[in-house]
Parts: C-alpha cells; structure tokens; sequence
C-alpha cells in the first residue's frame, strides 16, 4: 500500500486526509487509530489499511480522467525526456507549465524527531528555506508520504505540525477493523525524513541527431540546450541553441524537454469533482457510517431519463461521473484547434 496516510508517490492533488475530512471524519478514525475523540464524529467507524488503499486507488483513477481531459495535471508534476519533432515553439503534452528543468530533491531532515508533547505533533528542522513550497514529509527511506497539517518557518527551523494519528508507526500502518491502540507509543512513529523538491533548470532538453558524422556504431547523439518559456498557459516553448559544440553533421530530427506542469491549489469544487467521480467507481460503499454511503449513493445515482449528453458522458452515467465531467470541460485547457485532453500523451513524469 503506498501513501495510505497522505500522499502517494504518484502526487494526487487530494490527499487521504483532505478526502476524510471532505466526508466529515476524524483522522484518528480514519487513519485507523482508536482513540476516545473518535465519539465526538457521527463517523467515526475504523477504517482498515485495507479501505484505504482501495479509496486512495479510486482517488487515483479519477484524477487521471480528468486529467486526460483537461490537459494538465492536477497537482504540480515534473516530466522527463519527452520527445517531439525540432520545430520552434514546441508545443508540449501539457498545459500550465510551472518551471522548466528537472526534478531534484534533497533531504533537509533525515530521520527528523517527532515531538508528541502537543497534538498536533511536531518536527523541527534547521532550514536557510524561506518558503514552505515543496517541502515534503515521507516514512523514513520510502516514498510514502505523511501529510502536514501546517508548516512555518521562523528564525531559521522549519516548524512542522501533523496530528498524531497521521503517523502511525510503518510497521502497523495496514490496520484491521479492531483499530490501532493510542496510549501505546510505539505504535507511532519517532521520525520522519523532510524532503524539498525544486526544479533543476540547468537540465531543461536536448537536441537529436541521428546519426552524426563522429558517430561510428550508429547511434543518436544529443546535444543539451536552453528552452525557454513561450506561453506557460498553453504549454509552448522556444528552442535555445545546443549549449555545446561538437561535431553535428546528422541530421537534427527530434528533441526532448523537461519540464513541471500543473496546478499549486485545488478549488473546493475541483476537490468536489474527484471526489464524486471516485465514489462513482466503486462498486461497493465506502466503510463508514451513514453520511459517508450517502454521498457515495448520491454519486453512484443513475437517473432513469437521460439525454443524448449524459448518454455520451465519457466518466459514465452516474450522477457523480456528470458532475465531475462537467467540472473538467469547464477546466479545460484548449490550444488552437486542437482539444487538449484526449489521448495524445506519452512522457515519463516523476
């Protein structure tokens, strides 16, 4: 299971805990802790490792098909090597380009101490940083990410603060319907690793020949270059020159580009959108009590009388499908005569 207590490694614009909260339960009950504050919720049932994982996958799905509409992602997402014919602009995959370069990261706290003196619990990290953009809070040595309920920087620390049943220890994080124990300690984790992310832009493309005149075994030879923004909105950008000169007498076919494209917030009524369309998919009701299998009833609805529009809907028949397509046609990024958001992607995010 990956990232059942925030954010999977696939950076889905709506974390596990903003979807618990949208549908009105406690963390504690959500992420599987039984603690007595579980009562102060009319959902307040435990859920399972297992619930998790299946809500997080539908999160997922519904995401991307609204994705391959719109013609962004959701949330900020870098893209590697992604090839096209040379021509100058290039009109890349994506829409809503944020930075060019790749994706680097570096660890600011490694194995950072979790202090439960308060709730929310804290992790404090020495920092030069002066924003909190980017900043990440992982399982020690994975890519399962835990989700901070706020982070401030002030006379040089990075003060974060994430309430305790997010952290439930690694190694228990797959609970059963019984709940996990909150007086025990060692059933929550001591540490955390504190991640930033930023974008590399000295490693924004490169040019390809193929094949060159140096070139003896018949391969492609790329040459790096500066790309730089044309029209960030509409995802087009301008070709620099190779930054190097070496012997390119092939002919120059191709080039590829890395880049961040994406949204940096979500509406209320996007969140909305995945919400209702996750819930569309799933045969079977959520656990949780009877506001939670309400909404997923109100999203699974189909009307008896449809029209040759809802008929056509390509999320499907159900009310939540309507309501989450109708979003991302209202969301969607066109460019010239082209339609963004049907099938023509292929790059490799990460």
């Amino acid at each position: 299971m990956n990232g059942v207590f925030g954010i999977t490694p696939s950076s889905p614009a709506l974390s596990l805990a903003r979807y618990a909260h949208i549908i009105g339960y406690s963390d504690c009950a959500f992420f599987g802790v039984d603690d007595p504050s579980n009562v102060n919720y009319a959902c307040r049932k435990i859920w399972t490792g297992y619930d998790r994982s299946n809500i997080a996958d539908y999160l997922a799905e519904a995401q991307e098909e609204i994705e391959n509409v719109i013609g962004y992602p959701m949330a900020g997402k870098w893209f590697e090597d992604e090839e096209h014919t040379y021509t100058s602009p290039v009109s890349l995959n994506f829409s809503r380009i944020l930075a060019l370069g790749i994706k680097s990261c570096t660890k600011i706290g490694d194995g950072s101490a979790v202090s439960y003196l308060a709730e929310p619990a804290t992790v404090v990290v020495p920092t030069t940083l002066t924003s909190t953009d980017d900043i990440h809070v992982y399982y020690p040595d994975t890519e399962e990410e835990i989700s901070p309920s706020n982070m401030v920087i002030a006379g040089g620390n990075l003060t974060i603060s994430i309430p305790k049943c997010r952290l439930v220890e690694y190694s228990v994080r797959d609970n059963d319907e019984n709940g996990i124990d909150p007086t025990n300690m060692a059933n929550f984790q001591t540490t955390v690793d504190v991640v930033h992310c930023t974008t590399d832009t000295t490693d924004q493309g490169e040019l390809v020949y193929v094949p060159s005149a140096c070139n003896t075994d018949c391969t492609e030879e790329v040459l790096p270059i500066c790309v730089y923004l044309d029209n960030a909105s509409i995802g087009t950008v301008l070709l620099g020159k190779p930054i190097s000169c070496v012997c390119s007498t092939g002919n120059l076919t191709k080039v590829r580009i890395n880049y961040k494209a994406g949204l940096t917030s979500l509406t209320k009524q996007m969140e909305m959108a995945i919400v209702r369309l996750a819930h569309s998919k799933m045969p079977t009701e959520p656990c949780g009590c009877d506001i939670t299998q309400r909404l997923w009833k109100r999203d699974r609805n189909i009307p008896e009388i449809l029209d040759r529009e809802r008929l056509n809907c390509p999320f499907g028949l159900s009310d939540g499908a309507w309501m989450a397509y109708k979003m991302a046609l209202s969301m969607t990024d066109y460019r010239m005569t082209e339609f963004v958001g049907f099938p023509k992607r292929r790059s490799k995010w990460v």
